[in-house]
Order: C-alpha cells, then sequence, then structure tokens
C-alpha cells in the first residue's frame, strides 16, 4: 500500500496496491496509566498461550503489544492476512480470555467478558483501530503500512506443512436441549424428497399472527403443523413444516425497535446489500437485482417449507392445498410461484454426485452424523440460547431478545441454477486435451469421486471418515499438504479444510446443510435452455462468521489456503479472477483448467427460524403492517 497519501474530497486517501496483508492499529487507553506494570506482568504469565494461538492461525506475520511514553496507553500492533473482522474475531475464539483481562485495564471497554459478547468486542474493536490526526480531514481505517512482500501470505512463506501434529482439540461439553421448541429439519435431518418453499409477503401483521398461531396450534387434521426437534418413534412423520422469517419480515409483524438492533448486521442487511453480494459471489448474472426470490423491490417477510416423501406423495400435495387458503384470503401474498423441488435417484445433484453426505456432528444431539474425523460442535454453533455455548464460549444468544431468538438459528436460502450440461462438456473438453479419465477429472474438481467416495482414504467409519492432515487423535492420517490426493482447491476441501493449514481457526465456521435437488435430471442431446438446480437451506447461529465467511474467503476468496492464489471453488465459485482449476498432476507437474462459471444464484434469503415459543411471541405482538 502507498504511503503517499492524498487528499480526496477533503479526506486523506491511500492508494492501495492489492496487499494481501493489513494491519491492526489499536489504541487502548488505561483508565490508571499507574496500572500498565501489572497489566504487562499479567500478559507475560500469558505469552505461552498467545504465541500458540497465533501461530495456529496461520494468518499474523508479527504482533506486538507496546505501552505508550507515560503509560497512558497500550497499542496492540499487528499484520495479518485479509480483512480485519474475520481476523479480530478468530483471535477472540482463540484467547478470548487474554482479552478480557487486557480490558479490564482499558477505559470505556466493551462488556466483559469477551467470550459473553463477542458483537460488543467486534464494535469495540472496529471503533478503536482507527488511526486519527485531525477527526474528519486525516484519519484512516486502516493506516497504510509497507511490506516487502505485498502478495505474500503467512502461508505462502512459513509453508502449508505442520512441523509436528496441531494442538489436542478438546470436545465442547454437552448441556440440556430443548428439543422440543426447537424447529424440526434444525438439529436432525428429515431426509425428504420432496419440497415446496413459498416466498409470502405480509399486507396484514394481523393476518400473519394469525397465521403463526394456526401452524402451531392447529389440530392438524385441517391445516399442517410446525415440526419440533424431537425424534420420531418408528416410521418418520408424512410431512415436515419449517417457518422461517427475514429481517424485513419482524418488522411487518411489529418486533419493536429496540429488539430488531440487538440483532445481527448480516442478517439485518440481508445477502442483498451490493457489498455483501459482491463478496459472496453474486455478480454479473447473479447479482441481486436478477435474482426470483429476495431480489431488491421484492421484499420476502416470510418462507415457509412443507417437506415430504416421495412414498406418501398425495399426502404431501393436501398439506399444500390446505396451506394455499392463507392466501386465498386478504392479508398475505405469495410474491412468487411455489418453488418445488424433488430429490434425484441415489440422492444425487444435477452435476452427477451424491450429496447430503455430510453435516456436522453435534454434542447433545443423539445418532447426529457419521464419523468424520473431526471433533464434534457444539450446540450453540448451530441454536441461540442463553446456555448454549457458542464458538467464543459464551453464550450463542450474544445479545439478542431472548423471547424471539431463543432456541432459534439463521438459514440462509440460496436458489442456484446449475449448469449440468456445461459441466459434462467441460470434463469431456479436459478429458480429450489431458488425456486424463473424466471421471478423475470430476473426482479432483469435487473431492470426491461422484459415488460419494472421498478422495483421501477413508477409516472404518466410512465414506466421511477422513482427514486431509494427521492429528492427535488420528496420527497416522496421510500429510496432504500439497493437495497430491485431494486438491487444495477442490470444493470440498475449501467448504470444510477439516485438519489441514488454513488461515483461521479449525473447525470454527461448521454449518447444517439442508438442500434439494429442482428441475429434471439432465439428460445428454437435450434441448438447451432447461432450468435445474439446488435450492438449499443453510443453518447456522452466526451468519457472517459461519456461512458468510465460507462464500467470501474460502469459496471466492484466493488466499486462505496455500496454492490457490487466483482461483474459486470451482463449482460455486465467480470465478471473476482468473477461471482457472489447478491440481497436481503426474511428475510433479500442475495441471489446469479453465472452468467456466457452473452455478447460477436465482434467489437468496437470510432467515431466522425462532424456536416455538419465540413463534407464539411474534403471534402476540401488536403493531406492524
Amino acid at each position: 500500500m502507498s504511503l503517499h497519501p492524498g487528499n480526496v474530497g477533503g479526506r486523506v486517501a491511500v492508494e492501495a496496491q492489492d496487499n494481501v496483508s493489513n494491519g491492526l492499529n489499536l489504541t487502548l487507553e488505561l483508565k490508571c496509566p499507574m496500572a500498565m506494570p501489572a497489566l504487562l506482568a499479567g500478559l507475560k504469565l500469558h505469552i505461552t498461550k498467545v504465541q500458540q494461538a497465533l501461530s495456529e492461525l496461520h494468518f499474523v506475520h508479527f504482533a506486538r503489544f507496546l505501552p505508550t511514553r507515560g503509560n497512558k496507553a497500550l497499542l496492540v500492533i499487528t499484520e495479518f492476512d485479509g480483512p480485519l473482522q474475520p481476523y479480530v474475531m478468530d483471535f477472540a475464539v482463540a484467547i478470548g480470555d487474554v482479552f478480557s483481562f487486557i480490558l479490564g485495564f482499558v477505559k470505556d471497554a466493551p462488556p466483559l467478558p469477551v467470550q459473553n459478547h463477542p458483537r460488543a468486542f467486534w464494535t469495540f474493536i472496529e471503533r478503536n483501530n482507527r488511526v486519527v490526526v485531525l477527526p474528519g480531514l486525516m484519519d484512516w481505517d486502516n493506516f497504510p503500512i509497507y511490506s516487502a512482500y505485498p502478495k505474500r501470505t503467512v502461508i505462502d512463506i512459513v509453508g502449508a506443512r505442520r512441523i509436528g501434529l496441531p494442538p489436542p482439540v478438546e470436545e465442547p461439553k454437552p448441556v440440556p436441549i430443548a428439543f422440543s421448541d426447537v424447529q424440526g429439519n434444525v438439529l436432525s435431518g428429515y431426509r425428504s424428497e420432496l419440497a415446496v418453499h413459498l416466498s409470502v409477503q405480509i399486507e396484514s401483521a394481523a393476518a400473519a399472527r394469525r397465521l403463526i398461531l394456526t401452524l402451531l396450534d392447529g389440530d392438524g387434521e385441517d391445516c399442517p403443523t410446525l415440526s419440533h426437534g424431537e425424534r420420531w418413534e418408528g416410521a418418520p412423520p408424512p410431512y415436515l413444516l419449517n417457518l422461517g422469517i427475514t429481517a424485513a419480515g419482524l418488522r411487518a409483524l411489529g418486533v419493536p425497535a429496540d429488539e430488531l438492533g440487538a440483532m445481527p448486521a448480516a442478517f439485518l442487511e440481508g445477502p442483498g446489500e451490493p457489498e455483501r453480494a459482491r463478496a459472496n459471489g453474486d455478480v454479473d448474472g447473479s447479482a441481486p437485482e436478477r435474482w426470483e426470490v429476495g431480489r431488491p423491490g421484492q421484499p420476502v417477510h416470510l418462507l415457509l417449507s412443507l417437506f415430504g416423501r416421495s412414498d406418501n406423495r398425495d399426502e404431501f400435495e393436501r398439506r399444500l392445498a390446505q396451506l394455499s387458503v392463507f392466501w386465498e384470503r386478504p392479508g398475505l401474498v405469495l410474491v412468487s410461484d411455489p418453488f418445488r423441488a424433488e430429490a434425484l435417484p441415489d440422492g444425487r445433484v444435477h452435476f452427477g454426485y451424491r450429496d447430503g453426505l455430510t453435516n456436522p456432528r453435534i454434542v447433545g444431539v443423539p445418532d447426529n452424523g457419521k464419523a468424520d474425523m473431526q471433533p464434534r460442535c457444539a450446540v450453540g454453533e448451530v441454536l441461540l440460547g442463553s446456555n448454549y455455548p457458542s464458538v467464543y464460549g459464551g453464550p450463542s444468544l450474544d445479545g439478542m431478545p431472548a423471547r424471539l431468538c431463543q432456541n432459534g438459528t439463521f438459514a440462509v436460502v440460496r436458489i442456484i441454477e446449475q449448469d449440468a450440461a456445461g459441466f459434462e462438456r467441460l470434463l469431456k473438453d479436459e478429458s480429450t486435451r489431458l488425456g486424463m479419465d473424466p471421471e478423475l477429472i470430476a473426482a479432483k474438481m469435487m473431492g470426491r469421486w461422484r459415488d460419494g467416495r472421498p478422495l483421501n482414504r477413508p477409516g472404518p467409519g466410512g465414506e466421511n471418515d477422513f482427514d486431509y492432515a494427521p492429528t492427535h487423535a488420528n496420527p497416522e492420517t496421510f500429510d496432504d499438504h500439497e493437495g497430491v490426493r485431494c486438491p487444495i482447491g477442490s470444493h470440498v476441501r475449501r467448504m470444510n479444510p477439516r485438519s489441514a493449514v488454513v488461515a483461521g481457526r479449525p473447525h470454527s465456521r461448521r454449518i447444517i446443510r439442508r438442500g434439494m435437488a429442482y428441475g429434471p435430471a439432465w439428460q445428454d442431446g437435450e434441448a438447451p435452455g432447461v432450468r435445474r438446480g439446488l435450492f438449499g437451506l443453510f443453518i447456522c447461529a452466526d451468519i457472517a462468521r459461519q456461512f458468510d465467511f465460507l462464500m467470501q474467503a474460502w469459496a471466492n476468496g484466493d488466499i486462505a489456503a496455500s496454492n490457490v492464489r487466483g482461483t474459486q471453488d470451482p463449482f460455486i465459485g465467480a470465478q471473476n479472477l482468473s477461471g482457472q482449476f489447478r491440481f497436481p498432476g503426474e511428475g510433479g507437474n500442475t495441471v489446469a483448467m479453465a472452468v467456466p462459471r457452473l452455478v447460477t444464484t436465482r434467489g437468496s434469503l437470510y432467515l431466522l427460524m425462532p424456536g416455538h415459543r419465540g413463534l407464539r411471541y411474534l403471534a402476540s405482538l401488536e403493531g406492524g403492517f
């Protein structure tokens, strides 16, 4: 970044040279300068933990704590790869207790401990990271830094192969889970083969509240009822119904302004916010203004998702017809035609791969997921609650209103059109050019064969029991740090790098996937123009940290791992960098392929899926539209 600032519109601006690294210039003014020796002495006691945490994050070039003259403030000065927020929040995950110790000495500190208030901690860091010389005239959010290696990340410099094993990972302790209050299909999948998604706009808050109450309290005969998270005995139920609500929907229902303001910024802004859409890869033909669901000027307030089974199709259609009564009355309007999905044979997607093979195992949820050589995640990484520990260690509710959010979760809707014909054409052309089996090319791009087998040899637990690097739990695992077996840029490795070296806190950004194909299966020689793809629900407790990070840093970014520079996810990436996919070939050569954009975003929503008590609270409100 240039060190020659210019003046633009009365503000000092700096020329970016596209450094991969940025700087943290945090000024922490002490409540009492005389306490500086005690602060520094305490930091010395934490030094081993701090250094270990920094080394395991794989994106910190240097870091130092520096007292100012007169001991009025402590400077925290670091250089790191990528944007500020993921770096700061990963640091809070790793050493939140150390930051809590430091901030106990600091004037106007955020609520403590940091683990319990991560969003307030981020707001504090963002505010105090500014370099201010003359307010409004000479101030910087990101003060320019000089780097002798502006294009090289920490992983580029030190390499992707660990010396020794990573520190052991301690699994979270189980906590009581209120399964009956959680909506169904969240903690445990339904394994449905039919789905229809109804995008609803509220014209009358009273009508919307009547709908919610009917779905909660109906007798189940004349109208479907909302599902809950308790496990069923014997055969699964004939249908399952979920309700998600956008931020605009909460406003329409009359949620008070102070409660809305306590919700996370990502949820309030939504997926169509221009900067977020660009970072998530929703550009050009995938831009929000082209969406069929969720585009600007077409507000969606509620999403009703009805799931069923193909062996009971009549019951599924009967339940869908019962829901249609609500749109025939004033107050609620369908924004678009019902969006239908139907599973393809053998659980495959239109690109030919078996899907639904993996979801994170959650502590406290029985029969949840297959063995996967990964630590189980805390329930607070999926559910919101005052008693559910988040990835930071404190309650996942994090200041959100309990009467609305307790036992709820967030769900990201993605309607993705898949170019199956283009994919098969790519495999055929590259097979001819490279002299390589097209199925091997498909496996290298995905990280699995199309029948679901992983490229890395699995353990006894089956097709998901594998890793990319040895750990204390599985020290004999092959160290595939160069991506010889499973390319580092392949889809499954990008979206879940497991124990491989990547920038950021390992095992901390997992999400639950509930998806189903729509449209007919691809057939060779078919006429062009057939619409097909995937309707996906991606469930998590923190949209920004989990879903947005996956899309921005791992799917569309190119600095989080080794040997992926200039590339993006071969399936869901925007392909607006080099448009290449690369992997190690025979004899140490690198195989490079030109990959077109294979998916187009046709819609997206950020939803809150409240628990049953949260929905009852919404039904009790007054006001709204």
